[in-house]
């Protein structure tokens, strides 16, 4: 398929820290837009703590989100976790960074029996193939290198964070097809998308099985998602 003619979720968190296992998800934004990066919906929500917790200091620090913020705008997991799965039917994932945004959806997803497994595009790798001698491929990095405007002051905010992985990505996408790349197919492999192997798949299906886990046909298990869907599932087994 074309990689225009597929409709992409650009997506962002923000957590209390980097552990996708005891960590929370304070802040989530999603925007949904075309082949051409035209806008086609958008989500964003901060995303209450459980019960006693709090955000770490530095977390606040660099978030600019603090618990007064999450106590008066803070809305219920479930309720945020399932609008985005639905936000994001039919649609190519794309972040910066990608896996790590991903493991916390993932964990929270299995621990509601539920499987969560896009196909997904990293813009660092992406970045890393356009030009493999940048020195950093931190969000702030890949805006100078694309040179797209910023705001210091927004960044580590989701939305923020996301309008510029969507600008950088699509700028990468217009060097791509200049290059004559044309196909979801490539970007997958330039994103070095690796497909599970046999051993994985027999025994994800097994463990699947086992807990009744929902799965559906949007559902595309990378190496790297069907590695990860296999800890947490012997984990929480043991």
């Amino acid at each position: 398929m074309n990689f225009r003619d597929c409709e992409y979720v650009i997506f962002d968190l923000e957590t209390t820290g980097l552990n996708p296992c005891s960590d929370y998800i304070i802040e989530l934004a999603a925007i949904r837009v075309d082949g051409y990066g035209n806008i086609i919906d958008t989500m964003e929500a901060l995303i209450s703590l459980p019960d006693m917790m709090e955000i770490p200091n530095h977390i606040s620090q660099i978030t600019h989100i603090d618990n007064n913020l999450l106590q008066k705008h803070g809305q219920d997991v479930d309720e945020i976790l399932s609008q985005f799965y639905e936000f994001c039917q039919d649609a190519v994932i794309v972040g910066q960074n990608v896996l790590f945004d991903m493991r916390f959806v993932i964990n929270y997803f299995l621990h509601n029996k539920q499987c969560f497994a896009p196909i997904y595009l990293d813009l660092i790798n992406i970045t890393k193939f356009i030009n493999p001698h940048l020195d950093s491929y931190k969000l702030i990095n890949l805006v100078n290198y694309y040179q797209i405007g910023f705001d210091q002051d927004q960044f580590h905010r989701a939305m923020y964070d996301v309008v510029q992985t969507k600008n950088c990505f699509f700028k990468a996408l217009d060097y791509l097809e200049a290059q004559h790349f044309s196909t979801i197919e490539q970007l997958c492999s330039i994103s070095k998308w690796e497909n599970i192997t046999d051993k994985q798949q027999n025994l994800l299906t097994s463990l699947i099985d086992r807990y009744h886990l929902f799965t559906d046909d949007n559902h595309y298990f990378s190496k790297s998602l069907a590695s990860f869907h296999i800890k947490i599932l012997l984990e929480d087994g043991q």
